[in-house]
């Protein structure tokens, strides 16, 4: 069962994902988009990397298909050595 501390905080990036995607959207539509000047290009991508880490949507997929890791200390868990 998860944390209730990393169910916040899913629920905070889901928010801020939500909060800039409009945003988030139109600058990378100006920043691909090859036929606009290379320097009103770059501005936006400066623009789009000052916006919070957490407001893009890639954040939710990572976390959502983030498998747990088996425990160093266990060695039951390890995979057998070949010889």
């Amino acid at each position: 069962m998860a944390k209730k501390a990393m169910i916040e905080r899913e629920k905070k990036r889901q928010k801020l994902v939500e909060q800039y995607a409009a945003k988030r959207a139109a600058l990378k539509e100006i920043a691909n988009d090859e036929s606009r000047p290379m320097e009103e290009r770059f501005r936006a991508r400066l623009k789009l990397a000052k916006l919070p880490r957490n407001s893009s949507a890639m954040t939710m997929l990572v976390t959502l298909a983030a498998l747990p890791m088996p425990s160093a200390r266990c060695p039951a868990e390890r995979p057998m050595a070949t010889r």
